[in-house]
């Protein structure tokens, strides 16, 4: 994660990620064949927090679309808020600034097809200006969340259970007699229990670890 909390991808990848209370997305692509990629998830806002919404990131020419299309006004929010949350993703690795719901509006939407534009409203760095129009998807999936909260109990228990099995191997190999190491995929050591610490005078596997200490000469190995 990079100072400003945004995330960090490998070299030569772009990406987005975003998250519900139930819900984790990720998308990710070569940075050869995107320049950059926005996500963004919302759960439809409830009614007593719509005005507040719309006041927060609804423009007029967007209220005036709003009433033009077939979908219901706390859907429309609660989509142009995802929409602008999107942009912002995508466009912020690419200029590095931060720009305002009000910098940006829904330029048309086509609740059938699920396609959108958003058009830019102040000019940002990199070449991008306003009025420039963008284009982007909008996917409206409407379910019941009961079973996805059942689902993420029964995957959060069993990997606890793997937690715990994981730790109590590395406890068991930890006291074995025998010195026993792991090494990664470039012959770096990266664990070793104390009966390897032991051979190699360390004060544990961990201080092995951390000097390089060999047990074998490269030769012997």
């Amino acid at each position: 994660m990079a100072a400003d909390r945004s995330p960090v991808w490998p070299q030569g990848y772009v990406g987005s990620i975003t998250h519900t209370d139930d819900l984790l997305g990720v998308a990710v692509a070569r940075r050869k064949d995107f320049r950059s990629i926005g996500i963004d998830a919302e759960a439809i806002i409830q009614p007593e927090t719509e005005l507040e919404i719309d006041d927060l990131c609804m423009s007029e020419r967007e209220r005036s679309l709003r009433d033009s299309v077939e979908i219901d006004h706390q859907t429309f929010s609660s989509l142009c808020f995802s929409a602008k949350e999107s942009f912002f993703k995508c466009l912020y690795p690419l200029t590095g600034v931060w720009f305002d719901f009000q910098d940006a509006e829904i330029a048309s939407f086509d609740p059938d097809l699920q396609l959108l534009q958003m058009r830019l409203l102040r000019d940002l760095a990199s070449g991008f200006r306003q009025g420039q129009v963008f284009g982007g998807r909008a996917i409206l999936r409407l379910r019941q969340v009961d079973g996805i909260k059942r689902e993420l109990a029964e995957l959060q228990s069993r990997y606890r259970k793997q937690v715990d099995d994981a730790d109590a191997m590395r406890t068991l190999v930890a006291a074995l007699p025998s010195p026993i190491w792991v090494r990664d995929e470039t012959g770096k050591l990266v664990f070793a229990n104390a009966a390897y610490a032991r051979a190699v005078d360390a004060k544990d596997g961990a201080d092995a670890v951390e000097r390089g200490l060999e047990l074998f000469d490269h030769a012997a190995r």
